[in-house]
């Protein structure tokens, strides 16, 4: 009997410095809108820039990445206003809604991101 209580203790402690690990490695709602952001840039990049009209792409093909590179704030602030986390202490849930303010006729886009262990996966994104 006094081996089962031993290993329960030790089976315990180790559970509450799991629990514990991450607890402490829970990301912050600030790197959730920083991954976010710079996704949203990546996916920008390969299909608006790689995408745009043969006019267009002319003038500002090459300047698209760079736009986006140098926008991440503005991104990162459009990611903040839209997202909603609810934190379990080991681990948050991110939804993000994603729309353009003030055009009513583009598509929105709906992502769900798990943050544990100072890591996200992005586990759905859709088009609404």
């Amino acid at each position: 009997m006094g081996l089962f209580k031993v290993s329960n203790w030790i089976g315990g402690l180790i559970l509450v410095a799991v629990l514990g690990g991450l607890a402490v490695t829970n990301p912050e709602r600030d790197e959730y809108e920083t991954y976010a952001a710079a996704k949203l840039s990546d996916y920008l990049e390969t299909t608006v820039c790689a995408d745009l009209p043969s006019a267009v792409a002319e003038l500002f093909q090459s300047q698209c990445a760079s736009l986006l590179q140098s926008g991440q704030s503005p991104l990162r602030e459009l990611v903040s206003q839209q997202t909603a986390q609810t934190n379990f202490i080991i681990f948050s849930l991110y939804r993000t809604r994603l729309t353009i303010p003030g055009f009513t006729q583009a598509p929105a886009y709906e992502f769900e991101t798990l943050g544990i262990g100072d890591r996200f996966f992005t586990f759905r994104a859709e088009r609404t």
